[in-house]
């Protein structure tokens, strides 16, 4: 999982199984202390699942965690992929 800047904004990145594209996820980012600093969807594609965050989600993030979620409740179904951040 990555955490860059790029010209479209600040994005999260996390590699995913290729068998699970066109699943929906949703990524927590956490920081240090683990509080919470933001949640988004995405849909997996070409194996990857991205999300923007804001500059101070950005400066503040230190993991994240990847849920898959069901697509009608957003329920979480499949283990927690928990990833700690690295920066580009």
């Amino acid at each position: 999982m990555v955490l860059y800047a790029s010209n479209e904004g600040n994005v999260i990145s996390f590699r995913c199984e290729d068998d699970l594209d066109g699943r929906t996820v949703m990524i927590a980012v956490y920081d240090g202390s683990g509080k919470m600093l933001n949640t988004g969807t995405a849909t997996i594609s070409g194996g990857e699942a991205h999300i923007g965050v804001s500059d101070n989600v950005y400066r503040n993030a230190d993991n994240a965690k990847l849920f898959i979620v069901d697509d009608d409740s957003f329920a979480p179904t499949a283990n927690v992929q928990e990833q700690e951040i690295s920066k580009e």
